[in-house]
């Protein structure tokens, strides 16, 4: 089992959580809002192929996370999760028809990942605990990464049970936010005379 390194000390760490929390929160939600919001939703108002507009958003941010210079010859394999939980974080988008579960989602997967257990290096500073290795150890890290995938992939099973299921017919059709607002209704009769600002008489005649 790989040993622990103390980083922050708990009363700091404790200090710190909530300016920490809150930093986090508008990490994750700024992320969302642009993969899974803006780009997410674009596309899927002029594509109904999910082909698109889950999965291109999705490469896109595993792209955003390709960084060789921190992680070496594992740049590749943390691009590639990166993709793998903005496919699942798209699909809860998806299936709720907003994005609070992704928010709450990439929440919880950062608040592991950079505030309790941290990789050594840039990333780690405000983490209660280090792993003694950093992003770059070919022979830990694409383990570690398929391990925590296995483990998001229980948590998006289990969001799964309480989120709306897809539509019949998902295949063809965009998320429920991408579809724009639903169609007003027109009024009825006697609240269309109050908003032309007067009220039909008994006597009033069929053309009055």
């Amino acid at each position: 089992m790989t040993d622990l390194e103390p980083n922050v000390a708990p009363a700091t760490w404790l200090m710190l959580l909530p300016l920490s929390l809150p930093l986090l929160l508008l990490q994750v939600s700024a992320e969302e809002m642009v993969f899974r919001g803006y780009l997410m939703q674009q596309l899927a108002a002029r594509f109904r192929s999910p082909l698109i507009w889950m999965f291109l958003p999705a490469v896109l941010f595993g792209i955003g996370h390709f960084s060789p210079q921190d992680a070496g010859a594992n740049a590749w394999v943390v691009a590639a999760w990166a993709t793998l939980f903005a496919v699942y974080a798209a699909d809860l988008t998806a299936r709720t028809g907003d994005l609070g579960a992704a928010i709450g989602f990439h929440f919880i997967n950062n608040f592991f990942s950079l505030l309790l257990v941290s990789l050594q290096g840039p990333m780690s500073g405000l983490s209660l605990y280090t792993l003694p290795f950093d992003g770059a150890d070919d022979a830990t890290l694409p383990g570690l990464l398929w391990a925590e995938l296995a483990v998001l992939t229980l948590a998006w099973a289990l969001c799964l049970l309480v989120a709306r299921p897809w539509p019949e017919d998902a295949a063809e059709t965009p998320p429920p936010s991408a579809m724009g607002p639903e169609p007003v209704a027109e009024p009825a009769p006697a609240l269309a005379s109050i908003q032309t600002g007067r009220t039909r008489s008994p006597g009033d005649g069929p053309g009055s």
